[in-house]
């Protein structure tokens, strides 16, 4: 087995499935764990022979996925982390937010196409949360639970 001889995790590739967003990140992460054991097995003589056209990631791709798994990775672990919370509550939402929203700035090192991604990811994320009875009620709830005391975003707002 591949994965074996190149002590590689013994796991089988994950597919993308259009209605669970995490699936795209599991599947480009396992892609990249995975890649050298996939491309020694499509380069075995026997695979080559029986099928004709093999198509492998080029290097700015493989790059990309890499790229893509970053951005990505900060999702899911908060997707993770309010699933697996005993009791998730509302004052998370506010500071997990604006977590998630510094993690989108800019970047001169990103790709055309890892800005376009984090553009999108920050234009969906700052259209929630919008309603200003709700916003109060998250910054309320923020504000009041310990976890979140030294937290800049919750300094009194001028009323000037």
């Amino acid at each position: 087995m591949k994965q074996e001889m190149l002590e590689l995790p013994v796991h089988k590739l994950i597919h993308d499935v259009v209605t669970r967003w995490n699936s795209s990140y599991d599947m480009l992460e396992r892609y990249v764990e995975q890649q050298a054991a996939i491309y020694s097995a499509l380069m075995d003589k026997d695979i080559k022979k029986n099928v004709k056209d093999i198509a492998v990631l080029s290097s700015s791709e493989a790059k990309l996925a890499e790229d893509l798994i970053k951005i990505l990775k900060i999702l899911k672990d908060v997707t993770t982390m309010m699933n697996t919370d005993t009791s998730p509550s509302a004052s998370m939402i506010i500071p997990l937010q604006k977590m998630i929203l510094s993690s989108m700035a800019a970047n001169e090192e990103d790709s055309s196409t890892i800005q376009e991604a984090k553009a999108a990811i920050t234009k969906d994320l700052e259209a929630r949360y919008t309603e200003p009875d709700l916003v109060d009620f998250l910054h309320r709830a923020t504000a009041r639970d310990p976890r979140f005391k030294s937290l800049p975003y919750l300094e009194e707002r001028s009323t000037t």
